[in-house]
């Protein structure tokens, strides 16, 4: 469920972005983001700057989840940016250097999440926020158990 309508600059950009990230192109993926952008995953205590480092993090991530893919829910508009709801899914098959070298591979990961986004005048995401329950994700890839 969309509650922009179709064609709004956050529909568009996040359509961008999820397409991207489910056909795994890191350089359209990266694209989406303006050169100076920040994003901050909460549940992992990590902040990304720049285009390099957010390469750098969906490589390592594509390669730990060759499979995995977003699917997002809904996009709520903001002044100047927008919320986003989104289950995230795939399976664990190799290491992920922000991820416990415990994680089980071949776990099955499938995580609700919200990203909150500051779009700037361009149309780019300039600040990515992502928070979901780390706890959830940690039970999952077999880090604790529960």
């Amino acid at each position: 469920m969309t509650i922009a309508p179709p064609g709004h600059e956050t529909v568009t950009i996040v359509d961008r972005w999820s397409t991207a990230f489910n056909r795994h192109d890191a350089a359209e993926y990266v694209a989406c983001y303006a050169a100076d952008a920040v994003f901050e995953d909460v549940g992992l205590h990590r902040i990304f700057h720049g285009r390099a480092e957010l390469t750098q993090f969906f490589n390592e991530w594509d390669e730990a989840s060759p499979d995995s893919r977003v699917d997002v829910e809904r996009i709520m508009p903001t002044d100047g940016g927008a919320v986003v709801t989104w289950t995230g899914r795939g399976t664990l098959s190799g290491e992920f250097s922000h991820l416990s070298p415990t994680a089980v591979p071949g776990s099955r990961i499938e995580l609700r999440a919200i990203s909150v986004l500051e779009i700037s005048a361009d149309g780019l995401i300039q600040r990515h926020t992502d928070y979901y329950d780390v706890l959830t994700l940690l039970r999952q890839i077999g880090v604790v158990s529960g």
